[in-house]
């Protein structure tokens, strides 16, 4: 089997992820592993050098793991800028019919106010440590 390894890496190179948290968080992980590379590479100890190769595959492992478990989740917000992903919403939208992003507060609101009778009103305003029953009581 001829695999061009060369046109391979040309074709990967020129994929760019310009936004996005799977962008930032890729180029925050590079930065942290060539700073705890640097300071591996000057101190000159093998224990250390070894102890910072393997913080540098575990921080790798566990950040990269988790992106791409966010990215399987979630793929536009993974890539896209907030602007971005918002526009990318409101055109999804628009396909169905929607003209725009419904903004739901879920909020409950009760008609009345709820009646208590004075002995429960009593045992609710006493602290916990003060009830003399000495057991906790679930009026739910």
């Amino acid at each position: 089997m001829n695999v061009d390894v060369g046109k391979l890496i040309e074709n990967v190179s020129q994929i760019k992820l310009k936004g996005g948290i799977f962008s930032k968080a890729s180029t925050v992980l590079m930065v942290i592993s060539v700073c705890i590379f640097g300071i591996a590479a000057l101190t000159g100890n093998l224990y250390v050098s070894c102890t910072a190769i393997g913080l540098i595959f575990i921080l790798a492992f566990v950040i990269l793991w988790r992106l791409i478990n966010f990215a399987n989740k979630n793929p536009q917000a993974a890539i896209l800028e907030g602007a971005e992903f918002l526009v990318h919403e409101q055109i999804q939208l628009a396909a169905k019919g929607i003209t725009s992003i419904p903004q739901s507060v879920s909020t409950l609101i009760e008609e009345t106010p709820i009646k208590i009778d004075n002995e429960s009103q009593r045992l609710a305003n006493q602290p916990d440590e003060n009830n003399k029953t000495g057991k906790e009581e679930n009026n739910g």
